[in-house]
This record gives C-alpha cells, sequence and structure tokens, in this order.
C-alpha cells in the first residue's frame, strides 16, 4: 500500500505542475500560480517521510513510542549566576 503511494505522488506532481504551466501558457499570469509551482514541487519531499512513519510498522512503534513514554521527560533547568556570567543549562532527567 506504501508503495503504491511513494509511486502515485510524482505522477501527482508531475500532472498538478502541467496543468499550473498550461494555465500560465493561456494567458494566467500571476505570482500566486507562480508559488503553486514550487509548492506542489515540495509535496512529496514532505509526504513521503509522513506516509512512512504512518504505514512501515517499526518505525510507527519508535515514534509513538517517543511520543508516548512518559517516564523519560527531560526537562531544562537554568542557573542564573551574578551579572556578567553565563546561565549555566543543564538537562535531568526524571
Amino acid at each position: 500500500k506504501i508503495l503504491t503511494i511513494h509511486a502515485v505522488l510524482p505522477t501527482f506532481v508531475c500532472t498538478c505542475m502541467l496543468a499550473l504551466m498550461t494555465a500560465q501558457f493561456y494567458g494566467y499570469h500571476s505570482e500566486d500560480v507562480e508559488g503553486l509551482i514550487l509548492d506542489v514541487a515540495l509535496l512529496p519531499a514532505l509526504a513521503n517521510p509522513v506516509l512512512t512513519l504512518i504505514y512501515v510498522r517499526p518505525y510507527r512503534a519508535f515514534v509513538l513510542g517517543l511520543i508516548f513514554n512518559a517516564r523519560k521527560r527531560v526537562s531544562v533547568t537554568s542557573n542564573f549566576g551574578d551579572i556578567g556570567t553565563l546561565p549555566k543549562l543543564s538537562l535531568s532527567q526524571r
């Protein structure tokens, strides 16, 4: 299923770019259309990693483990010293 989606994304991008180029060839000149061409080309780069993390079971388990693992929260604490010194940051695990 995920390989099919990955394979269709370039076709989707090419179709959208062809439609946008056709609109410009027929006289619809706009900054929005020029920006959409770049935005459409960016879609596979954004969608492929997200789809992989959702549909590939080991990746999904790892990400969900990171999100829902409430036992290992990392908090940042700061100790401010005298005026003119840099604050000291330390990481602590609960």
